[in-house]
């Protein structure tokens, strides 16, 4: 997968917008942030609550990352090309719903 398949189905869904910073591209609902493309175009960092980047960091911890730049923030980050399209929609889906809360 790359990020303009990612960012596809994201802008889709309601309230999505994209900005386009410095270093990266970021994907936001109604102004909350959803996910930011970085690492050069490789790694995208999807918000979600911390219940569900802990099951995926269950499921696969070499795929599913935390740390690093957002450490201590509810971000997981996985290589773009390590993403299935069915995953991308759930995780997109995910971010999405929970972009207006504040966790």
């Amino acid at each position: 997968m790359n990020y303009d398949e990612f960012a596809r189905f994201a802008l889709t869904l309601s309230g999505v917008n994209e900005r386009a910073g410095r270093y990266e591209i970021d994907l936001l609902r109604d102004d909350h942030h959803m996910a930011r493309l970085r690492e050069k175009g490789t790694v995208i960092a999807i918000r979600l609550p911390w219940e569900t980047i802990e099951i995926l960091k269950k499921q696969d911890p070499v795929k599913f990352r935390t740390g690093g730049h957002y450490e201590g923030y509810p971000y997981v980050q996985i290589f773009l090309e390590d993403l299935e399209p069915e995953e991308a929609k759930n995780l997109t889906l995910a971010a999405h719903q929970a972009a207006p809360n504040n966790f």
